[in-house]
């Protein structure tokens, strides 16, 4: 084996071993660069079979005859054409007027008929010259649409990164000199040394790129786990204690951040004023609306006692600040001197109503407008009068409802009632853990929700 040879089998194990493993990456990622990743390692892997087949040790540790090379690599080199203008549309686009699309389906016609023409004549490479001019038309192509692209419409790809400019330049060099017949360095096949320049270019452009976007991600994941944090900061970390009433909650967020927030604050010596809000939408902006709604109750602390003015307050807070988004709440303040529930809502899923020993569940249908959206909105009372021992109070977000199954089914508002004369439970925390788990289940046994999950139990005692 000569030197020259072992050169261009480890080049060509190298192009096919990169081909086939960016094939393998890309049926596994379902993401936009897909395709060029495919297509790249699709060429990248028929180059290397056509250069490792052309090397004599290589046919002899086969079996294959000088025959069977012409033919596997005729097949190939007419074959390499499609996925490599499919890399050069999935990269470019469709071109200035359509020209690397119509370059896509010329190459496909032209592999095919020049595929099975030289298998009826019997006749391997009878149509090399064509493929030679096919192949210098579609590399003047190739630059003339990187131009366009860059100089006349600002589009930057990775085919402008200078790296794969000056990679692409010696590429294209060798393999003008190998399709015009080998001018520079005749009867010597060095197009390989240009492919691998090229391919390495593009290799180290996006492993570059690929670290950067990791670190950006790493970035990112670190500022939401910093405010995930500081959301579940604005959370009770202690529920308040009252005398006479029991009491549990959960907060489960779709993501790592939230658009759901509860709090439960202690009014003088026997009251407790319970909120549950829900924000329109998801993730960081509705967490930081979360945030504001949080801070807005906070401030109307003194007057905490009566849930109507409370809302009234927060509506005229957050109406001042909100522009694409709206909050829905539910406020219940419980009395245990009086044994009295006083409940205001926004627009929010009803409070659950269960008195000891009652088959049914009374539902506090009392509703005001969403919070946020009109300043002049007025909110009422609603009082529940004998909060008895054994009676049952449950406020929760949408996400409680709308948990879907495996079919897509909601858990809806029925199945939620029914936990509050059907769950038997020593105290509130044993039957926060028993619904959340019964929701948990319902879900298909994950543990993850599409939405917010919130709710606040309470037993009277």
């Amino acid at each position: 084996m000569t030197g020259l040879q072992l050169t261009g089998i480890l080049i060509g194990a190298t192009i096919l071993t990169l081909g086939s493993a960016s094939v393998f990456t890309a049926t596994l990622w379902l993401w936009r660069g897909a395709t060029t990743l495919l297509t790249f390692g699709l060429f990248c892997a028929l180059y290397g079979v056509r250069l490792l087949v052309g090397e004599d040790p290589v046919r002899a540790a086969l079996g294959m005859t000088e025959v069977h090379e012409s033919w596997v690599s005729a097949v190939v080199t007419y074959a390499l054409n499609v996925p490599f203008t499919l890399f050069l549309q999935s990269v470019i686009g469709r071109g200035w007027r359509d020209s690397i699309r119509w370059a896509v389906l010329i190459m496909t016609a032209f592999a095919v008929g020049a595929i099975v023409t030289e298998l009826v004549w019997q006749q391997p490479f009878a149509a090399t010259r064509l493929n030679s001019a096919l192949i210098l038309i579609a590399l003047a192509l190739a630059i003339g649409n990187v131009w366009y692209a860059y100089r006349i419409r600002g589009v930057r790809t990775l085919l402008t990164d200078p790296i794969v400019l000056a990679g692409g330049a010696i590429f294209i060099i060798f393999i003008v000199n190998q399709n015009l017949g080998q001018v520079v360095v005749p009867g010597t096949n060095v197009e390989y040394i240009g492919w691998l320049v090229f391919v390495v270019c593009i290799g180290y452009v996006v492993a570059r790129s690929v670290f950067r976007e990791q670190a950006e991600l790493a970035s990112v994941q670190r500022e939401l786990e910093t405010a995930r944090r500081i959301q579940l900061s604005l959370l009770p970390r202690q529920l308040p204690t009252l005398a006479g009433v029991d009491v549990a909650a959960r907060y489960v967020p779709a993501a790592a951040v939230a658009g759901d927030i509860y709090d439960v604050v202690t009014i003088g010596e026997s009251r407790l004023g319970v909120l549950v809000a829900d924000v329109s939408g998801h993730g960081i902006p509705a967490a930081l609306v979360a945030s504001m709604v949080k801070l807005a109750f906070s401030v109307h602390a003194d007057r905490a006692d009566d849930p109507a003015q409370v809302l009234t307050s927060m509506n005229h807070v957050l109406c001042r600040h909100l522009e694409h988004s709206y909050v829905t709440a539910v406020y219940a303040v419980v009395d245990m001197e009086r044994r009295a529930v006083t409940i205001a809502n926004a627009g929010h899923p009803p409070a659950l109503l269960h008195r000891r020993g009652a088959a049914t569940v009374d539902v506090q249908a009392e509703h005001g407008l969403m919070l946020g959206l009109f300043p002049d909105a007025q909110y009422t009372n609603a009082s529940v009068d004998h909060f008895a021992a054994g009676d049952r109070l449950l406020l929760y977000s949408d996400g409680v409802s709308e948990a879907r199954d495996r079919a897509g089914q909601f858990f809806d508002g029925e199945r939620v009632a029914q936990w509050l004369p059907r769950i038997e439970h020593t105290d509130a925390e044993q039957f926060a853990a028993a619904a959340l788990g019964e929701l948990t289940q319902w879900t298909g046994g994950a543990g993850r929700f599409d939405d917010d999950v919130t709710f606040v139990f309470m037993e009277a005692r």
